[in-house]
């Protein structure tokens, strides 16, 4: 929940390396317990490790507030995808 939060933005640790144009990795998030998804932010190429940061500030004040991350690939090229450390939700 962010209720009583402003300025929300998810932090997440990781690193990706995805084909550009082909395929994506999305921040997705719903209000509606997972009935539908909305991406929030979307990724490809190549990153090492770091923090990245996503703005959620349309999301302040929500009570019912869910992230995920969804990675979409095609049959061409092969890479090493995305790899998630740790990650949290902050105000201000």
């Amino acid at each position: 929940s962010l209720k009583g939060m402003q300025g929300c933005k998810l932090l997440f640790e990781g690193k990706y390396s995805i084909e550009r144009e082909k395929d994506q990795l999305w921040v997705e998030a719903t209000q509606d317990g997972g009935k539908s998804w909305k991406a929030v932010q979307n990724f490809e190429g190549d990153q090492d490790w770091g923090i990245h940061q996503v703005d959620l500030s349309s999301y302040d004040n929500s009570a019912q507030l869910q992230l995920r991350f969804r990675l979409k690939t095609d049959a061409t090229g092969v890479r090493d995808g995305f790899f998630l450390g740790r990650a949290v939700v902050a105000a201000g």
